[in-house]
């Protein structure tokens, strides 16, 4: 994973696979993503998924720590853009687009998020 920014909003481009049998890459995705947001004032934050063939439950579990971590710094945005059909699949399934709105492209999401 990659996180750098496009118009001041952190945009991570994700790995392909996030797997719940490795145990040290789910921590380290976690202390990235925490790391990155830990120091806004107003996170916002664009998950890019379209290198991203497969999710977990544990994948899902660090995006809600993430995203719990997130909103104690403020007013916090995540969303998720270009997500390949089966994480798209996932992700409406357990209804999480209700939380993290999905979006076609990242310069779609970071728009969003800006605003």
């Amino acid at each position: 994973m990659t996180i750098d920014r496009k118009d001041g909003v952190l945009v991570a481009r994700l790995d392909a696979r996030y797997d719940a049998f490795h145990e040290a890459e789910t921590a380290r995705f976690e202390e990235q993503l925490s790391g990155a947001v830990a120091d806004e004032d107003r996170p916002r934050l664009v998950l890019d998924m379209a290198r991203t063939e497969y999710i977990s439950s544990a994948t899902i579990e660090t995006l809600f720590r993430v995203w719990r971590k997130m909103q104690q710094h403020g007013e916090a945005k995540m969303v998720l853009a270009a997500t390949t059909p089966f994480c798209r699949e996932i992700v409406t399934t357990a209804r999480l687009n209700d939380l993290w709105p999905l979006y076609d492209d990242v310069d779609a999401a970071v728009a969003a998020v800006k605003s």
